[in-house]
């Protein structure tokens, strides 16, 4: 294992015993964004066993939140592998790419959200406030 990938497990470990804590008290789908660019990361750089562990982290908080099985995966390949490519020659800046990666993840995901429930305020609130600490987490320590 190459000594570049432990930050990545012990942030994909952390984001779990983070969801498991903060869903029953807190705040849900906490540091889903910061999965989601440790998972772009990932696949450009082809650490696909760090991979595995990213997906087995998307699984883990859907079925903390009770969302169905491999959906977040699906919208983390659908952005790499469809989105990224539309839009990556429009920024020069990696650090405002990486902010409208994480707000173009939360949108697609707030709109799936909204096809399998019905709306309510609070789940737009909860989606600006994990957001918003994902865009702090993404622009000043990552």
């Amino acid at each position: 294992m190459k000594n570049e990938t432990y930050p990545y497990i012990k942030i994909l470990f952390l984001v779990i015993l983070l969801n498991s804590v903060f869903s029953i008290y807190f705040i849900t789908l906490f540091l889903v964004g910061i999965v989601f660019n440790i998972f772009i990361d990932v696949l450009k750089k082809e650490y696909y066993y760090i991979l595995f562990l990213t997906i087995f982290v998307f699984f883990c908080i859907e079925t903390i939140q009770g969302i169905s099985a491999f959906s977040l995966t699906i919208i983390a390949f659908f952005i790499y592998y469809i989105v990224i490519p539309q839009i990556k020659h429009i920024f020069s800046s990696n650090l405002i790419f990486r902010f409208l990666l994480v707000f173009v993840f939360y949108f697609i995901f707030f709109i799936y959200i909204l096809f399998i429930s019905h709306y309510d305020f609070s789940i737009s609130y909860i989606f600006i406030i994990n957001m918003l600490i994902d865009s702090f987490i993404v622009g000043f320590l990552i």
